[in-house]
């Protein structure tokens, strides 16, 4: 999933660690998982 948000998203992979605590980059992060119901789905089973 990672490739996929970075190409989707534009960040790159450093940016993950630069702006991990921004809630705007946060949200977006939120916003593409929910983009999936299997990955949501896939999650609930996990958690």
């Amino acid at each position: 999933m990672l490739t996929a948000f970075l190409a989707a998203s534009g960040a790159a992979p450093e940016d993950l660690r630069a702006r991990a605590l921004e809630p705007g980059f946060l949200g977006s992060v939120l916003d593409f998982l929910l983009t999936d119901d299997a990955w949501v789905m896939a999650f609930c089973d996990a958690a």
